[in-house]
């Protein structure tokens, strides 16, 4: 900002001289027109050649010379002039004029005159213009002085706005080397989270894939050899029906991690109540067996819009961690939703008494294929994942605490005003529980 600035004043600062050394220019052409023209080879030199000599092309040359000190004199006036200078050009100018009517009068006098005669006739005192000329030469002195020094004025204001605009542009590229060196980091980031990614997903599949293989191995063997019992064979299909879940499980998982790069998502009105019972209905089975009391407080001001598809993986995902890590050392396991908001933002609790996140594992809890408290074996270690990337796309925040009492999760998300409110409060506040 700052060496914008300075190479903006340099600029000014250089146009401003620019313009003084044009104005400069003009008076010492201006000047130099009149003493050329007046002195050496000028009007005088010719109307001197016409006295003593009677040519007519001296007295042509000396009318021209006139009529250009005449020209520059009218020009003169159109510029702001000092006293002194003004003073010069009058007198310069007066003089030149006598010489002009001199010039009329020896043209029509007797041809027979001789030289001297001719001279006495038109005898000019020159006295005034011989000081306005070395007036003027003196005026014409200090302006080549000034003009030297604006000169060498715009040139260090070039230099300062050179070296500044260098500085500004190297400044550019060293902060495009950094933006670079940031999303080459990224991208080295994302490299090796895809490779842990594609690592982790291989093993995971394969992993239930060889159980189910292995079981059904066994099963054939014991049908072919007749050597089976129906308390056994049970047992053998319920572990592949787990098997066969983890991995629909997991591939639900794979596919919500797929969408969380769909940058296509559009905003629409959030229907709470009808999200978490897609999500109760989905877990209705664990929710019952467990004896989990479910109750969600839904106290809305206004409608909210936003990504529907994000802040269902955010809501789904934190309430099924919480249902299927419930403790059951407690004797009343609950899962309570609460969600308010004011007129930015949307305000999202879920809090659970389960088992708790382990201390040493917090600062894990958002990276991908983590599992904690191993001895359940539950989930497939990417649902936190999915949930802050959810967030993070959303502008949102999210924290948790957690102890061996539950886990209490807190988002935040912005929203967009839906203009059609009327009655929604009515409508859209409610408090449910589920046991």
């Amino acid at each position: 900002m700052f060496i914008l600035l300075g190479i903006s004043c340099a600029y000014y600062f250089s146009s401003k001289n620019r313009k003084a050394v044009v104005e400069l220019n003009q008076r010492i052409d201006l000047f130099v027109s009149v003493v050329g023209n007046f002195g050496y080879n000028g009007l005088i030199h010719n109307f001197k050649n016409y006295v003593n000599r009677s040519n007519e092309a001296y007295y042509k040359k000396a009318v021209i010379k006139f009529n250009e000190i005449e020209e520059a004199y009218l020009r003169s006036k159109d510029y702001k002039l000092s006293d002194t200078e003004r003073e010069s050009l009058e007198n310069l100018f007066s003089t030149a004029q006598e010489y002009r009517n001199n010039l009329e009068i020896l043209k029509n006098s007797d041809k027979n005159l001789s030289a001297e005669e001719r001279d006495y006739l038109v005898r000019v005192d020159d006295t005034q213009a011989d000081l306005a000329a070395k007036e003027v030469i003196r005026i014409l002195e200090s302006k080549e002085v000034q003009l030297n020094n604006i000169s060498q004025d715009i040139s260090r204001f070039s230099v300062v706005a050179i070296v500044l605009l260098i500085f500004a542009m190297a400044s550019m590229y060293y902060f495009d080397l950094l933006a670079l060196d940031r999303t080459n980091k990224k991208l080295t980031q994302t490299n090796e989270e895809l490779l842990q990614f594609s690592y982790r997903t291989s093993h995971d599949l394969r992993s239930p894939l060889t159980t189910i293989s292995i079981l059904c191995d066994l099963i054939v063997r014991s049908i072919e050899t007749n050597r089976f019992n129906e308390n056994d064979l049970r047992v053998k299909v319920e572990k592949i029906k787990s098997r066969v879940n983890h991995l629909a499980e997991l591939i639900s998982s794979l596919l919500e991690l797929a969408r969380l790069d769909v940058s296509t998502h559009s905003n629409e009105e959030l229907d709470f109540e009808a999200m978490i019972s897609d999500i109760v209905i989905s877990n209705e089975y664990l929710i019952e067996k467990n004896k989990i009391q479910f109750a969600t407080d839904v106290d809305l001001s206004r409608a909210h819009s936003s990504q529907r598809v994000r802040v269902f993986q955010i809501l789904s995902n934190i309430i099924i961690n919480a249902v299927k890590y419930y403790d059951v050392k407690k004797d009343s396991p609950f899962v309570n939703v609460e969600i308010h908001d004011d007129i930015n933002n949307l305000y999202i609790t879920i809090a659970d008494n389960g088992v708790g996140i382990p201390c040493e594992s917090k600062s894990q809890v958002y990276e991908q294929f983590v599992r904690f408290n191993e001895d359940k074996s539950i989930g497939t270690g990417i649902g936190m994942y999915i949930v802050k990337k959810s967030v993070d796309y959303l502008n949102g925040t999210i924290d948790f605490s957690s102890s061996d009492e539950g886990t209490t999760f807190n988002v935040v998300i912005p929203t967009s005003l839906v203009t059609s409110t009327d009655n929604y409060v009515a409508q859209n506040s409610s408090k449910s529980i589920l046991h």
